[in-house]
């Protein structure tokens, strides 16, 4: 051991990473290529899935060797619930086994099949992936270096998405970290630059994605159409016509509408019949609603137009019925027979 020249060469050392908050923390260890196992020799070593029945692993090695008829010492250990480890004889690649579909025991009710392994075992926790927002950095400390030893406060660094540094201006940084529990990351933290301490603040990007969408106030279900129904009825204005229908006001005095249903081409249309105008009696007061600033209804378009009404054609169909009752001089007979231009006399 004193001849080898790697124990005289700095020792890895294992960093403790997630120190942000409680919650986080984990010793980080760096691994080598998988050459530096390659002198454990995996090549006759398989997992054995127990399929049905069970079994421990005496009984394991006491059926194996009956099965092949070998005084192997057999080595073999429990993996989990269902699994064990087995080292096979020279002569039994683990390659060679694994295309059994599987195999029924000695022991009644027990059947297994044989699988790969690379030295793997169970983990106790897999870590989350999740995206981090980091604000608080200045711009001149933004670099691969400053990133790596801030992300290690939380986990182990996956991925930089570069892009939003540029498009945010320098303000954000995004990051995907390995971290033991999402939940447990805090909003911020205090860090020292140059013997400066600057505030970084920690978004979660699921937090965020939420937190946006909450701002957003309820709408209409599309889902609902009686929801949709009442939107669409209270947000109607094709009703609000002045010249169509009656407005329902304090000096309205005109009578309901007759609504009847008929059927056409086109399906259901509603036909409504145009009420009587307001009488004259309240032509004043309309008048003087108006001057007040109340709304000018169609009773008030009646009224006004009753009066044009009968101030002019009551004249005309009374000069009309007298000129009907005259009877016709034979100097207009006569000339009326004749083809030519219709002429009105007065």
């Amino acid at each position: 051991m004193d001849t080898c020249p790697t124990w005289y060469k700095p020792y890895p050392v294992a960093m403790y990473w997630g120190s942000a908050s409680n919650g986080l923390g984990f010793f980080h260890i760096e691994t080598g290529g998988k050459e530096d196992c390659e002198w454990l020799n995996f090549g006759n070593v398989g997992l054995v899935l127990i399929e049905k029945g069970e079994i421990t692993k005496k009984e394991l090695g006491l059926c194996f060797s009956d099965m092949w008829k070998t005084n192997w010492p057999w080595q073999i250990r429990r993996y989990d619930e269902k699994k064990f480890i087995v080292r096979f004889p020279r002569n039994k690649k683990i390659k060679d086994l694994v295309e059994y579909p599987s195999i029924n025991l000695k022991k009644e009710g027990v059947t297994i099949s044989f699988s790969d392994w690379n030295g793997e075992m169970p983990a106790y926790v897999t870590l989350e992936e999740t995206w981090i927002v980091i604000e608080g950095l200045p711009p001149k400390w933004i670099s691969w270096n400053i990133i790596s030893q801030i992300s290690t406060m939380l986990g182990d660094l996956v991925n930089v998405d570069w892009h939003t540094i540029f498009r945010s201006f320098y303000e954000k940084v995004r990051i995907q970290v390995a971290v033991r529990d999402s939940t447990k990351i805090p909003r911020d933290t205090i860090v020292e630059i140059h013997h400066e301490l600057y505030l970084l603040k920690f978004t979660v990007e699921s937090e965020a994605v939420s937190g946006h969408e909450s701002d957003n106030p309820p709408g209409p279900d599309d889902n609902n159409p009686s929801q949709n129904k009442h939107t669409e009825e209270e947000f109607d204005s094709s009703g609000d016509d002045l010249l169509g229908e009656d407005m329902d006001t304090g000096n309205s005095n005109t009578n309901t509408k007759d609504k009847h249903q008929t059927t056409g081409s086109n399906g259901a249309r509603t036909m409504q019949k145009c009420s009587t105008p307001a009488p004259r009696a309240n032509e004043e007061n309309l008048v003087s609603s108006k001057l007040l600033g109340a709304p000018m209804t169609k009773s008030y378009l009646e009224a006004v137009k009753k009066r044009h009404y009968d101030t002019m054609v009551t004249p005309l169909l009374e000069q009309f019925e007298a000129a009907a009752d005259k009877p016709i001089s034979q100097k207009y007979t006569s000339t009326q027979q004749k083809w030519g231009p219709v002429v009105a006399f007065r």
